[in-house]
C-alpha cells in the first residue's frame, strides 16, 4: 500500500503498489491547489530615457519595487500609486521628474532601474 508525502499528502507508492488513474488525478489537484495560491514574482530592469516609460508585465501588479537609486533602494509602489511609478492594467509607469533634475526619479535619462512585481 501506498504511503504519503509529509506536506501535501501525495502518493509515494512501492513497486508492487497497485495504482489508479484516479491516484494521480488527486495527487495532480492537490498540486495545482498548493501551486495556485502562490504570488507569481517577475524581475526586470531597464535603462531610462526621461519623461514618461511603461514597462509591460502582461498583467497588473499588486505591488511594483524599484531600485531608485542608493538612499531609495526598495521604493514598493501600491495600486495608489507614488509620485515616481503608477501602476497600470497591463504593468506599471516609470516617471522622470524633468523639472527638478535633482529629484529622485524611476527613468533619468541612461540610468539602470531594476524593479520586482507582485501578481
Amino acid at each position: 500500500m501506498a504511503s504519503y508525502t509529509e506536506h501535501y499528502q501525495l502518493h509515494q507508492w512501492v513497486p508492487e503498489d497497485d495504482f489508479l488513474r484516479t491516484d494521480f488525478n488527486q495527487d495532480f489537484q492537490k498540486i495545482d491547489a498548493a501551486l495556485g495560491g502562490k504570488p507569481e514574482i517577475v524581475t526586470g530592469s531597464y535603462i531610462g530615457h526621461g519623461g514618461t516609460r511603461e514597462v509591460s508585465l502582461g498583467f497588473e501588479p499588486a505591488a511594483v519595487v524599484v531600485d531608485l537609486d542608493s538612499l531609495y533602494t526598495g521604493l514598493t509602489v501600491t495600486p495608489n500609486g507614488h509620485k515616481y511609478i503608477k501602476i497600470t492594467a497591463n504593468g506599471f509607469e516609470a516617471l522622470d521628474d524633468e523639472d527638478n533634475p535633482d529629484a529622485v526619479s524611476a527613468n533619468t535619462k541612461g540610468d539602470a532601474y531594476y524593479y520586482i512585481a507582485v501578481k
